[in-house]
């Protein structure tokens, strides 16, 4: 978790870029983000692993709603903020 928190806090929206620069030499960034990348694909498999498929058996639309809303929903935002644009 500490590792967690630390990582938010190095995000150049919490310290400045010279900050970050001095923290992060530029050489290490790239390798620093492929890590980080796989890492979440690492804990995203995790979670997947673990789920217990009993807990959503007979929760059909609870189920649906959770995995679509967060697909849907931006993508309705979009699709509404595209229309008015479009002419511009």
């Amino acid at each position: 978790m500490g590792e967690f928190c630390a990582g938010l806090l190095a995000r150049p929206m919490v310290i400045s870029q010279a900050g970050s620069d001095a923290i992060l030499p530029a050489d290490v960034k790239p390798l620093l983000k492929v890590l980080a990348q796989v890492g979440l694909a690492t804990l995203m498999f995790v979670i997947g692993y673990e789920i217990d498929g009993s807990l959503l058996r007979g929760r059909d639309r609870a189920t649906l709603g959770l995995t679509a809303g967060p697909v849907f929903i931006p993508l309705a935002s979009g699709i509404a903020l595209t229309v008015p644009l479009a002419g511009r």
